[in-house]
């Protein structure tokens, strides 16, 4: 780590102070002893410490939400010292967190002083988004929706800028502002509801709080009839027919429709996907959308039979392979995705039928089959809405969800397959 230095037998804590900000701060760099000889020790203090003596530069540069974080930060270590006693000056009662706080008060501007001066006395709270990228890293694995998600929720910090406006009130403005989708507007709703709840999980909001119950979508929001369709099981054959000669697209879209797996999931897939898990021959699948979506799909006998001609001698390799992009691996998909999709056009598909299309038709054919739909749910990787199943379950089992894949029949598709080997 460069931001240590030993002097003597003691490892100090340093960070350089650009030019234009060392006259606020009179000095060159910020440096402290971590009273230790031990190197990992020291590096693994100097982080938090570093990080600290980054907020004050940003917040010194300008950084307004910086401003309001550092003054959330001093106003915490203040509580801390004045309950262990720990004072600059005892006459007074001033921490030195305190004293700090007036000292880099002062270097201010006077619009970012007042708003600093409201977070350290507690009269106004930190901004609602400032921990959105955080959660987001935390929750979604999938680039698309990490940023998705990212951008839904600082759309309604629009209108409740801090933690203390997010009042039933504010949402219900932000909602009869939305002139997006009713579906597009669920979903942001959605995203902002799960950050609160991580807001809650963290200790940043309080949990006798809860203003996202009986939010109403108003009628004014439009209703789009477009919404995806799954592909029809007459629609299969002349579907893989047709994107054969693209073989990547044509195994993925295989894959997919014998598993349930969303295009990125499958695009993730490599050779030590393939696996073997409870006596049953299984990909395991690492959920793009929410970690909770990790899984084992056991295969259908008829996928099992075409992955063998797929799975690398590198278990690190992709069971995809040839298809790049310069977003790098997360961006895969969305190249696939759209040869995917010039191939469906071309072959007369409406723009309802995607590839995600192939996910409905695989859940369609479980629902047709009478399969319970809490093991439907385990395999595709989606979470159960139910207190029951949702919170107490552990899950459906292998032989469970292997029971139900093997029940799905997929005789045109079959006959296709054996025809384009």
């Amino acid at each position: 780590m460069a931001n240590i230095i030993l002097r003597g037998s003691t490892w100090h804590a340093r960070l350089s102070i650009p030019a234009h900000l060392r006259p606020a701060f009179n000095r060159r760099e910020f440096t402290q002893s971590l009273k230790t000889s031990s190197k990992p020790i020291a590096t693994k203090m100097a982080i938090d410490k570093v990080a600290m003596w980054k907020l004050e530069l940003a917040a010194a540069d300008g950084d307004a939400n910086a401003a309001e974080l550092l003054a959330a930060e001093l106003r915490t270590k203040a509580l801390e010292e004045g309950e262990r006693g720990t004072y600059a000056d005892q006459a007074s009662g001033m921490t030195n967190a305190a004293a700090y706080a007036e000292h880099f008060a002062d270097s201010l501007p006077d619009g970012q002083k007042q708003r600093f001066y409201d977070v350290l006395t507690g009269r106004r709270s930190l901004p609602f988004d400032n921990w959105v990228i955080d959660w987001a890293d935390t929750v979604y694995s999938n680039h698309k929706t990490n940023k998705m998600a990212i951008k839904d929720v600082r759309g309604v910090s629009t209108y409740a800028p801090a933690l203390d406006d997010v009042t039933k009130a504010n949402l219900r403005r932000w909602l009869r502002a939305e002139t997006r989708s009713r579906k597009t507007v669920e979903r942001a709703l959605s995203f902002t509801r799960k950050y609160w709840r991580y807001l809650q999980d963290i200790g940043v909001a309080p949990d006798e709080s809860y203003p996202f119950t009986d939010l109403d979508l108003p009628d004014t929001l439009q209703n789009p009839s477009d919404s995806r369709q799954p592909f029809e099981r007459h629609d299969l054959a002349t579907l893989l027919e047709g994107i054969a000669h693209d073989t990547a697209v044509y195994n993925t879209a295989v894959i997919a429709l014998y598993t349930g797996a969303r295009i990125s999931e499958v695009m993730a897939l490599c050779g030590s996907s393939y696996v073997i898990q409870d006596d049953h021959k299984c990909l395991y699948i690492a959920g793009t959308k929410t970690k909770a979506a990790d899984r084992y799909v056991p295969l259908h006998p008829t996928l099992d039979v075409f992955l063998q001609n797929l799975i690398p001698k590198n278990a690190d390799d992709w069971l995809i392979a040839g298809v790049r992009s310069k977003g790098g691996p997360d961006r895969r998909a969305d190249v696939l995705g759209k040869r995917f999709g010039r191939l469906k056009t071309k072959l007369g598909f409406p723009p309802t039928k995607v590839f995600h299309s192939l996910r409905k038709t695989f859940i369609t054919m479980c629902e047709q089959a009478e399969a319970p739909e809490g093991v439907v749910a385990d395999i595709v990787g989606h979470e159960k809405q139910t207190m029951t199943y949702g919170l107490y379950s552990g899950g459906s089992s292998i032989k469970q969800r292997a029971r139900v894949i093997e029940s799905l029949s997929f005789s045109a598709v079959n006959f296709t397959l054996q025809r384009l080997k």
